[in-house]
């Protein structure tokens, strides 16, 4: 029996820039495995001719029976040469059809097949041949038992090169970015998969949201569709969703669930498609999926939060800004975003552990569990999808300037479980948005472009895109540069505040913490600060959850009294009772919000009451 040795590694590699998406296709339906985008590269480490492939089984391909494969779309992450694409039934076969495409740049390439290939209810292989060096582009999280298969070479024991197809999917979270486009007079009216399903969390007796995505896999608008769900192997209930559905495109449903009836525990759940514009769905495979109903006791939303290390020095950075700006957007109640700099103006010594956890920059640290090196919005949203799901601890956090230089925080943690000898810590970080150098504060013009400036490696779209920075220069002037998330200050340290949580942790009940932070010099406009509140495990470093509240400057409205040391507010029954001389009293949560003073639930609120002498704000902690 011959052994074999690898020529070389089989890798992926991180790409720093966003490579262009896939285009858009009306006319024909996409199948394949990948997403628009190329996150990563994938390829051996020496320059080898290789040949990859997908492959789409007879099931994925019996509602196309009758039409054709007309064109097959690639990406590749670098340029390559000698280009081929095939369709084959046997990898060691012949292939049904070859074709050649030449040398290609970097980016996605649509080859029209001059002959289209007929399916006839065979599974077939879709892939393509080429040289080069870490050039075949990878679509990360879209990960498929059959997105991908690679052709390695090997040296045996004479000295020949051997060949072998192999299955090397379970290997990485990824997809090869190659999709195969069917079109014919046969296309079937109605077929769409159901591509996920969340799972769902509620109180014991609250309400909660069934969420999932689907896809139009036929030429024809989906105008409606219907699913059915099932709880814990209940009654099913269907629901038909209202939405106009291009050939190809996503759709995401949400669908309220009535009130809760189970008991604490976790049970199955199931949906799938059942009909499309009132009509069968043309294959049942791909219409189902399964996730987790989950009752808790008690229901703490997760805020997941993302330190960045970064620099105005750092020519990659822009992809963290980039990545910052799209988390906001998608996910701008449950994402928390710092930027720690780093050898740069907007420095601080006092974060310097976060970079320990670091090789380079820019890299970012999701919830202190997970490392991300070259943080794009994709790697940084998969990453925050796995760390989303409810915590098992709440947190409130409100700031307040109520004494010139002094930030007045207050704080409270809720756990949904008991514990003796606990050992947690809040952690307290100051970020201001909207950060502008000035040039007034510098001798001259080299010293403000030297501080504010942003060096940009994507400058000129070589790297690829980055969210507009490719229209930008290298580097970009400090006058157009604007900073947000800027850690000004962490406290007590990297690792929190000592004794901020008790070491006796009782379910449900709040542990209120305050802290006095001194106004960090740095600090350009105090109305663009926020403060964050972490819950950080000493015991595995894990931000457990957080969240982050809008420093408020009552110094110019709410001023201390004479009267303040008459007036008492308490909590009693779930409402604020207020004694003394007071004509009104406004309540508001941690977050700002304003709420009637009656069926408070337990936490921290902020009350403001109406004195003779002026007004009066306090903190009132309701159990």
């Amino acid at each position: 029996m011959k052994s074999f040795i690898k020529y070389g590694a089989l890798c992926a590699f991180m790409a720093f820039g966003m490579l262009p998406k896939a285009n858009a296709a009306s006319d024909a339906v996409q199948l394949g495995y990948c997403g628009d985008e190329m996150t990563s590269t994938f390829g051996v480490n020496v320059t080898a001719e290789l040949p990859v492939a997908i492959y789409l089984p007879a099931g994925m391909l019996q509602p196309y029976e009758g039409n054709q494969i007309e064109k097959i779309s690639i990406g590749l992450a670098d340029a390559a040469t000698g280009v081929s694409v095939f369709v084959t039934e046997d990898l060691n076969g012949a292939p049904l059809r070859e074709q050649a495409a030449g040398d290609l740049p970097s980016g996605w390439h649509d080859i029209v097949l001059d002959s289209p290939v007929d399916i006839t209810g065979a599974g077939l292989y879709v892939g393509f041949t080429s040289t080069g060096l870490k050039h075949i582009g990878f679509s990360d999280f879209h990960d498929s038992p059959n997105g991908i298969w690679v052709r390695m070479f090997y040296e045996g024991q004479g000295g020949d090169v051997l060949y072998q197809w192999e299955n090397r999917a379970g290997e990485f979270d990824a997809s090869l970015s190659i999709r195969a486009y069917v079109a014919g007079e046969s296309m079937p009216a109605a077929e769409m998969s159901l591509e996920s399903l969340d799972n769902v969390y509620v109180e014991q007796d609250g309400t909660g949201v069934l969420a999932g995505v689907v896809r139009n896999n036929t030429l024809a608008p989906a105008t409606s569709y219907e699913i059915s769900y099932q709880i814990n192997n209940g009654e099913a209930v269907k629901k038909t969703i209202e939405a106009e559905v291009a050939c190809n495109a996503l759709d995401t449903f949400r669908i309220e669930l009535p009130a809760n009836t189970l008991a604490v525990g976790d049970y199955p759940l199931h949906a799938e498609i059942t009909a499309v514009n009132g009509q069968a769905d043309a294959a049942a495979w791909n219409n189902a999926a399964d996730a987790q109903y989950s009752v808790r006791e008690y229901y703490f939303p997760r805020k997941v939060v993302v330190e960045e290390g970064t620099g105005t020095w750092c020519q990659w950075c822009p992809a963290g800004i980039v990545a910052f700006r799209e988390m906001e957007k998608a996910y701008p109640d449950n994402f928390i975003g710092i930027a720690a700099h780093f050898q740069d103006v907007m420095a601080i010594t006092t974060y310097q552990d976060l970079m320990n956890m670091f090789d380079g920059l820019p890299s970012c640290a999701v919830n202190r569990m997970e490392s991300i090196t070259s943080p794009t919005f994709a790697l940084v949203e998969h990453a925050y999808k796995g760390m989303s799901a409810p915590a098992q601890v709440g947190v409130e956090v409100a700031a307040e300037i109520a004494t010139s230089g002094i930030i007045d925080v207050t704080a409270a943690t809720t756990f949904g479980f008991d514990e003796e000898e606990a050992n947690y810590r809040l952690c307290y970080v100051l970020i201001e948005n909207e950060v502008q150098g000035d040039r007034d504060d510098f001798a001259s013009d080299i010293d403000f472009q030297n501080a504010y400036a942003q060096n940009n490696a994507y400058a000129g779209g070589a790297s690829g895109e980055m969210g507009g920075f490719e229209d930008l220069p290298n580097p970009i002037p400090a006058e157009q540069m604007v900073y947000d998330h800027v850690a000004r200050g962490i406290y007590q340290s990297f690792t929190g505040v000592l004794r901020s949580i008790p070491s006796t942790i009782v379910k449900g009940v709040a542990n209120p913490h305050t802290y006095k932070i001194r106004m960090p010099n740095t600090v350009d406009k105090t109305e663009n600060l926020e403060i964050v509140a972490m819950v950080l495990d000493m015991g595995t470093g894990e931000i457990l959850n957080a969240e982050k509240a809008k420093v408020v400057d009552t110094t110019s409205g709410i001023r201390e009294t004479s009267a303040d040391a008459s007036l008492r507010l308490y909590a009693d029954g779930g409402r604020i009772v207020a004694e003394g001389e007071c004509s009104a009293v406004e309540i508001y949560t941690l977050q700002g919000v304003a709420v009637a003073n009656g069926g408070l639930q337990r936490g921290v609120y902020i009350v403001r009451a109406t004195t003779p002498d002026g007004a009066v704000s306090r903190k009132v902690l309701v159990e």
